[in-house]
């Protein structure tokens, strides 16, 4: 039978090889290549790529209200009888009109708006905010990604560091109940020091377990961003991450003025829409005053015993509805509500960015002055079990003392651990907040150890 001191050893190997296999042998993924892998790869970052070019296709679209409309059209009809094939301008009797089974006709026809008060303006104007706002939004998508993956590559880290410090644990307790067993066959310890050496093996082994298994889920979490999940991901390629700057100060109030807003893509978005709404309004408002139009164009006709008559024209056309069955005053009515409905969102998003960016803030703050006390606990606690240790071996210390110890420098490792990377974390969620969590913010501020 296996005994304990194989299954550590074993314990690491095990985990792995219920994983898919890796890229390469000695590949490691770095935090930013993760990131650059998921703004790639990931469906949801291409999907507000696409929506991106429709916008800009939509505006080019509206655009070309602008220019003139020129067609050519051309048409040939056989008739029953004979069809006059040619322009009859005038009736003189010595004139013969010409007719014809067969009639061609041909169109090239000009045409352009001359004016329609300020409609065509309002709708580019509409275009282009809108193309502003699904631009900003796809940034936040961008934005949104970093940071689930500087998350989950954290959350992975903290698990992987606890498994150490619980494997740790649990090599420290094998070797306690190795010494138990050896007084026990002297005579000079009581069988209840080997049962509690049994029960803490048994919680590490548990603790062990359930790490384990946390370890394969977010690694399978971890590849399905980075688009690698045909190909494999091990938790061991992954490189430990430290920051490079300084906490920043805490952020300012954020400004009422929409000019001196921070420049986050849901701000940037609600401050679009709001343009896109207000564009509307005037395109609704347009509707009330007439259009004019010129138009010009040539006309063929002919026959297939007739031949080509070609004539132009010319005229200006005037249109102004009477009545629409108030129709163009609901359209300005439902406009200057959705135009208050997205200036009233603006500030909602403008509290939303504020409050983020607060909790962010302290976020950093708690994360940062955690990781500290709990580095001074950890040095602490390796003296406390070095010292147990020593005086159990000298027969004046007691195993419960030793046993605590050891549990509590454990969790304190893996606490530690967690702060550290929620530090990581926090600070990406402050940029996030701030608008600024972009591949060259993880590149500067986050550096993947050795």
């Amino acid at each position: 039978m296996i005994d304990r001191l194989t299954l550590v050893a074993l314990a690491p190997l095990a985990l792995f090889s219920l994983r898919a296999p890796t890229l390469a042998a000695q590949e490691t993924l770095r935090l930013d290549e993760a990131v650059r892998r998921a703004l790639l790869t990931h469906p949801a970052v291409a999907a507000a790529d696409a929506r991106t070019a429709g916008a800009e296709a939509r505006e080019g679209v509206v655009r070309s209200a602008w220019f003139p409309y020129l067609s050519v059209s051309a048409t040939g009809t056989r008739f029953q009888e004979p069809m006059l094939v040619s322009p009859l301008h005038s009736f003189e009797i010595i004139a013969k009109p010409e007719f014809d089974n067969t009639l061609y006709r041909g169109n090239v026809d000009l045409s352009w708006t001359l004016f329609e008060g300020g409609g065509r303006s309002a709708r580019m104007r509409g275009a282009e905010a809108r193309y502003g706002s699904v631009a900003a939004r796809a940034e936040a998508t961008r934005q949104d990604m970093t940071a689930q993956v500087v998350g989950t590559y954290a959350n992975l880290l903290s698990l992987r560091e606890a498994h150490e410090a619980q494997q740790t644990r649990l090599e420290a307790l094998l070797a306690e109940r190795d010494r138990v067993s050896r007084l026990l066959a002297e005579g000079r310890a009581p069988e209840v020091e080997r049962y509690r050496a049994e029960a803490s093996i048994a919680r590490a082994e548990a603790d062990l377990a359930e790490l384990e298994a946390g370890i394969v889920a977010r690694t399978h979490e971890l590849a399905r961003l980075v688009g690698l999940d045909g190909v494999g991901l091990d938790a061991g390629m992954l490189r430990a991450v430290a920051l490079t700057t300084p906490d920043p100060n805490p952020v300012d109030e954020i400004p009422d003025s929409l000019e001196t807003d921070l420049a986050t893509p849901e701000l940037v978005a609600a401050r679009s829409a709001l343009r896109a709404a207000e564009a509307d309004h005037g395109a609704a408002s347009a509707e009330w005053f007439p259009r004019l139009i010129v138009s010009g164009g040539l006309r063929s006709y002919g026959g297939s015993d007739v031949d080509f008559t070609t004539e132009w024209q010319a005229g200006l056309g005037f249109e102004y509805p009477i009545f629409s069955g108030f129709a163009r005053s609901r359209r300005v009515a439902e406009a200057s509500a959705a135009e208050t409905a997205a200036r009233e969102d603006l500030k909602s998003t403008r509290l939303a960015v504020a409050d983020r960016a607060d909790r962010a803030m302290e976020a950093v703050r708690g994360a940062a002055t955690s990781a500290e006390a709990l580095g001074a606990a950890e040095r602490h606690l390796v003296e406390v079990v070095r010292i147990e240790k020593l005086s159990l071996s000298e027969g004046a210390g007691l195993q419960t003392d030793y046993l605590r110890a050891e549990a509590e420098l454990a969790e304190t490792r893996a606490a530690k651990a967690r702060a550290v990377n929620l530090h990581v974390v926090a600070r990406a969620e402050l940029a996030r907040a701030r608008g600024e969590l972009t591949p060259e913010w993880v590149r500067d501020n986050l550096e993947s150890l050795p």
